[in-house]
């Protein structure tokens, strides 16, 4: 399932049109960025959780080339599932 997959199931689940349904789920994600970037925990609950974590540096091992890759220090964005998305 892509993103316009789920803009047309919302269209058509609420009768409404697409544009309509893709401002709304835009702006859903858009709300998602935003917290993430604040560095807050986004919980949706019954869905799963979205962390920020901080990444360490070290080397890592390119798999075709076997070069060895330094790894910068960051931040990245962890996903815990919720309760209802474990099957």
């Amino acid at each position: 399932m892509i993103k316009n997959d789920i803009v047309s199931e919302i269209s058509e689940k609420m009768s409404i049109p697409k544009s309509r349904a893709k401002k709304i789920v835009d702006t859903f994600f858009d709300e998602i960025k935003f917290g993430l970037k604040e560095s807050e925990r986004v919980e949706l609950r019954g869905f799963g959780i979205f962390v920020v974590k901080n990444k360490k540096t070290g080397v890592a091992r390119n798999p075709r080339t076997n070069e060895e890759v330094e790894i910068k220090k960051g931040k990245t964005v962890k996903f815990r599932a919720g309760k209802n998305l474990k099957f």
